[in-house]
């Protein structure tokens, strides 16, 4: 008689991040050993991990009794997951890279947890997964040894440190109530016994709203994010704006909806609040910024907020807007981050990046100034570039499903971010230049921020058929009825 039923364990499910764990236990070895290793090894090696786990996760099935699935909500995730590390590791292969092999090996731990939460739907193997990932981002910042790396390290793993006892309390408080960690199962007891009500369940959904607030960067639990994006490098900036976010929203849509799909019409009330909040307060504060380091990580809270929409809504056809616009993003940010960490600072300035240095860039960095007015009118919304097509879906699916105020809000708070994307565009091309900016890009870092130009100019190409794939792999899977 056997007890383990191998076929149900099925290891398949998580070889993506097992394989992402080894590499990064083979890199740490390698760099113990070998001193003089640089990011010119540690790239490479990093991506070749990352290429060799997207080519061994299954399209489909389950594994460990139900408590990991390949759906089509994780295949979305974990391609823009890894499309993002692998164009981001670009970025970090600067000439005078100097960071040591336990960079990148956190890194691949990172990377490896976010694929593994993707897949997971019991909140205990949630929260592992959403810790382990937390940690080696915690380090990651820290580990460029300056003083206001070191400061926004322990704030975000203070503020970490509370999402987590926040999420605990709320996956403690939803089994008191249902008797699982399931949440299919927590959903399916809490519909069949009446629960929605329940003032149990009220509070579990409750924390981990707050949990997936933090994570999310939702106002009011954004108060991480100025800090983390002033002390950690613009690069890695730039990655922690879209791809640890794109893990959480998964997390996010499948606990909520399930949630509402039980009955808890709460959840509804709740996260309209805090979308129409996150959009319109992260809006202010980066039409108030001087710096467009601020203005960035701002704006990317504000994005926060149209997904949020996403989430909220919960149709085949949101959803898909959801990812589309998660992937828009990645280019744009990816642009915009990254061509500001080319530009050369003086240490010690407070504001490294305002607008007014970069007064006449057209004349003096053309192809800097035109690249960067690319990135911005993208992430402004303007049309036909990729991310008003996914600013129009969420729009047009809310006021669709009855939720006219928050179209109306949305459009209101896409116009102000017209205002502030338009602030460095001004400066750039239409003041007159007072001070050439110095720029260093490594050939790694051209080819990554190449990628996202094009991918954000010839956006319009791929439109219709990236939402058509997305909504049909969507469509596909079993576990949620749209």
């Amino acid at each position: 008689m056997s007890f383990i039923d191998l076929n149900e364990i099925n290891l398949e499910i998580i070889t993506s991040s097992l394989v992402l764990f080894g590499f990064a236990g083979v890199m740490l070895l390698v760099s113990a050993f070998i001193k003089n290793l640089n990011a010119r090894f540690f790239v490479p090696f990093s991506i070749l991990g990352i290429i060799l786990a997207n080519n061994l996760y299954p399209l489909a099935g389950s594994g460990f009794y139900g408590l990991f699935n390949q759906d089509g909500f994780s295949i979305i995730a974990k391609s823009i997951i890894m499309l993002a590390s692998i164009l981001y590791l670009l970025l970090f292969l600067r000439l005078d890279d100097k960071k040591p092999g336990e960079f990148y090996a956190l890194f691949l731990f990172m990377v490896g947890a976010l694929l593994f939460m993707v897949s997971s739907f019991n909140l205990i193997f949630i929260f592992i997964a959403l810790e382990t990932s937390s940690l080696a981002l915690y380090s990651l910042i820290a580990i460029s040894s300056n003083i206001k790396a070191t400061e926004a390290a322990i704030k975000y793993f203070s503020l970490g440190a509370l999402s987590a006892g926040l999420f605990t309390f709320g996956a403690a408080m939803l089994y008191l109530a249902s008797g699982s960690l399931d949440i299919a199962t927590i959903s399916q007891n809490i519909s069949q016994n009446d629960l929605s009500k329940n003032m149990i369940v009220l509070l579990g959904a409750s924390f981990l709203i707050a949990a997936m607030g933090f994570k999310l960067s939702l106002v009011p639990f954004h108060t991480w994010v100025r800090d983390v994006y002033e002390g950690a490098s613009l690069e890695l900036a730039g990655f922690i704006s879209v791809v640890p976010k794109v893990a959480a929203s998964v997390v996010a849509i499948r606990v909520f909806k399930l949630l509402n799909d039980a009955g808890v019409s709460y959840i509804s009330l709740a996260l309209s609040v805090l979308a129409i909040a996150t959009m319109s307060v992260a809006n202010i504060a980066a039409l108030a910024s001087k710096d467009l380091r601020s203005m960035l990580s701002y704006s990317s809270v504000s994005h926060a907020g149209f997904i949020l929409v996403g989430v909220l809504i919960g149709s085949a056809d949101s959803i898909t807007a959801l990812f589309f616009y998660w992937t828009i993003l990645l280019f744009a940010n990816l642009g915009a981050f990254g061509l500001l960490s080319a530009v050369k600072i003086d240490e010690g300035e407070r504001y490294t990046h305002t607008a007014d240095k970069f007064n006449g860039a057209i004349k003096t960095n053309p192809a800097f100034a035109l690249c960067f007015g690319l990135f911005a009118f993208t992430l402004a919304g303007i049309p036909p570039l990729g991310l008003f097509w996914a600013k129009a879906l969420l729009i047009s699916t809310a006021i669709s499903h009855s939720e006219l105020a928050l179209g109306i809000i949305m459009i209101i708070n896409s116009a102000i971010a017209v205002a502030y994307y338009l602030k460095p565009v001004v400066a750039m091309f239409l003041k007159p230049n007072e001070k050439a900016i110095e720029i260093s890009l490594s050939l790694a870092q051209k080819i990554s921020i190449g990628v996202a130009c094009i991918m954000v100019a010839c956006g319009l190409a791929f439109t219709d058929g990236i939402l058509t794939v997305f909504n049909f792999i969507i469509t596909s899977t079993e576990v949620f009825e749209f």
